[in-house]
């Protein structure tokens, strides 16, 4: 007798990403991320599990779930921020604190441990996001209405849209 074995496999994903809305700090300021949780596999997730590793020089301030974020040294960690239905998405709202004698690149890391519905193995998913720490950049100017020559002096808008009057030209890049 010649028998047939049908195998059924799920396919179990969660994905993690992890996004700041600056990349450039000052020692002493803030960073908020956004880390979202997708569940792009065939079954539900939960429960759904997230923590997010921050570097030296960063610390948590709080965020935008309930219940909030267990902060456990340099770990947030939220337990289970499931169920996350099959394509759906959730979102996390970190706000961080940049230490004052922090320097140079800072990267934040986020890992995302789900598992399916019914019982089977976890499924797991990770991502980092960076910011720079130090003194402001030198904004950039813009002028496009029309054309400048060097040694002119124009009022002219910089990149965040302030005025900056009685500038001088003085290389074109």
């Amino acid at each position: 007798m010649v028998g047939i074995l049908l195998i059924s496999a799920l396919l179990m994903i969660a994905s993690a990403e992890i996004s700041v809305d600056s990349h450039d700090v000052r020692p002493g300021g803030t960073a908020a991320f956004t880390i979202s949780v997708s569940n792009t596999g065939e079954t539900p997730l939960n429960p759904v599990k997230v923590i997010d590793t921050l570097p030296t020089g960063m610390s948590y301030v709080t965020d935008d779930r309930n219940p909030k974020g267990q902060s456990v040294g340099n770990e947030v960690i939220w337990d289970n921020i499931g169920p996350i239905e099959i394509g759906e998405s959730t979102a996390i709202h970190l706000l961080t604190k940049i230490d004052q004698r922090s320097t140079g690149r800072l990267t934040n890391n986020v890992s995302v441990i789900g598992a399916p519905v019914p019982d089977g193995y976890e499924v797991t998913s990770f991502d980092e996001e960076y910011v720079d720490v130090g003194e402001p950049r030198s904004p950039k100017i813009m002028q496009n209405k029309e054309e400048i020559e060097i040694g002119d002096q124009k009022a002219l808008a910089n990149s965040n849209g302030m005025a900056a009057n009685n500038v001088k030209i003085i290389s074109r890049q």
